[in-house]
């Protein structure tokens, strides 16, 4: 078995590992301890809105009285500025039999995220609903959706591709269609299978594709099932209404969010369930767009301002980890600043570096080279207009050049009374004029 982690972990080996930008801190509950509430210096309570606007009581996570129109909110910010857990903390708070039964939704775990395309997200929202359902025994009338997937095997090359090459057996008591759900969702093949590059993903997309509107309208009809199940189980059930959060989006191709909050919004809209979604920084501009705003609430999650309050709880990100003594005087607090705020560079930074250090104590000097080398990196991806654009200092326009920066964190954005943005930290040398 591997060795557990003891947090903060002295080891300069093991201190890599847990200052990975990706290493799961939610996954396990010892691991819990690393979460750092950054609400005290972050402006504007973002999950309280959220809440708020799925008529819940932010103060005790209640749905006291269920909405009667489903929400559609986006949730924005920029990469690295903590979205997933602050997402994963909202279905924790939520989900509870006075609150909602809140799905959430992992595209990266579930599908090949690169391939994902917009039809896509029926299917998804389909298979975890039927893998929840049979998780919690509600007794839901699944029959709508299984005469669209039995609808869908008509089609010869698609209903040999997954009983011969793919396996989807006979199952004792189940139709055609809910066979189809079965496989996907209760045995796990959604990654495995659908999201493959074959004549069942080829097929499926198509026919929903043509035929959006009755899709929808049985997704529905089931919603409004699972609600009436929801009240009859009321006092033992899993919550009062059901709520997709969905994490991952914002990594499939802009044409994925193009189309489901720009070109297609109304389809999206007229799913009748609560949606919370994840969607990268040009979206969220994009969608903010008069002609698209109305059709959405938004919540957007900014970088955090480096000052005397906040630099000690950005402190915490690497020093719950990692014991501080693996560092110099002095040498975390320079970091902080150098992450301009951005929680997954800092524990890129704090990462490097220890890497850098190769295993002594990292020193200034050594941070300092970690920086110039990444600050460089970065550099090397930047093209003419890039460069022109920062060095005009104008880049508070919606351009799409300016969006991508912000995408790339190149440019950080942070909440204020307006939105200020500022060149990443680590590019700054390269911008200064040099010394005569």
């Amino acid at each position: 078995m591997p060795i557990p982690y003891r947090f903060p972990e002295r080891d300069p080996l093991r201190a890599t590992e847990v200052t990975e930008p990706d290493f799961d801190i939610l996954s396990r509950p010892e691991y819990q301890s690393l979460y750092v509430d950054f609400q005290q210096v972050r402006k504007g309570n973002h999950l309280d809105r959220i809440k708020f606007l799925l008529g819940m009581n932010p103060q005790t996570h209640t749905l006291d009285q269920r909405k009667h129109m489903a929400a559609k909110i986006i949730f924005s910010g920029h990469r690295g500025s903590g979205k997933t857990l602050e997402l994963q903390r909202l279905q924790r708070q939520i989900h509870r039999p006075d609150g909602y039964l809140a799905l959430y939704v992992n595209l990266e775990a579930e599908t090949e995220i690169q391939r994902f395309a917009p039809e896509d997200l029926y299917i998804i929202l389909i298979t975890v609903l039927v893998r929840e359902i049979e998780r919690e025994g509600l007794p839901i009338d699944l029959s709508p959706l299984h005469r669209i997937a039995e609808e869908w095997l008509q089609e010869t090359e698609l209903r040999k591709e997954l009983t011969d090459e793919y396996g989807m057996e006979a199952s004792v008591g189940l139709s055609l269609g809910a066979k189809f759900w079965h496989f996907l969702g209760i045995e796990g093949k959604f990654k495995g299978v659908y999201a493959q590059s074959n004549a069942t993903t080829r097929t499926i997309r198509q026919k929903i594709k043509l035929n959006q509107i009755p899709l929808i309208n049985q997704l529905n009809t089931v919603f409004a099932s699972l609600r009436e199940s929801l009240d009859h189980y009321r006092s033992r059930g899993p919550g009062r209404d059901l709520v997709y959060i969905i994490d991952g989006l914002e990594k499939t191709a802009p044409s994925v969010h193009e189309t489901l909050f720009v070109k297609d919004v109304q389809l999206l809209q007229q799913l009748d369930v609560h949606i919370v979604s994840c969607v990268p920084i040009q979206t969220y501009y994009e969608a903010n767009h008069p002609n698209v705003a109305t059709f959405f609430e938004q919540v957007y999650l900014p970088m955090i301002r480096v000052d005397e309050t906040s630099l000690p709880v950005l402190r915490e990100i690497i020093s719950r980890r990692v014991d501080p003594a693996l560092f110099e005087a002095g040498v975390l607090e320079d970091m902080v600043r150098m992450s301009g705020g951005c929680p997954r560079q800092l524990l890129h930074l704090a990462h490097q570096a220890i890497v850098e250090a190769l295993g002594q104590p990292v020193s200034l000097a050594t941070a300092a080279t970690t920086y110039r080398k990444l600050g460089y990196d970065r550099w090397m991806t930047l093209t003419k207009t890039d460069k022109e654009i920062i060095r005009s200092g104008e880049f508070d326009d919606a351009d799409p050049a300016i969006l991508e920066l912000l995408f790339t964190l190149q440019l950080f954005e942070y909440n204020g009374d307006r939105r200020e943005r500022k060149l990443n930290p680590l590019l700054q040398p390269f911008f200064e004029a040099p010394t005569p």
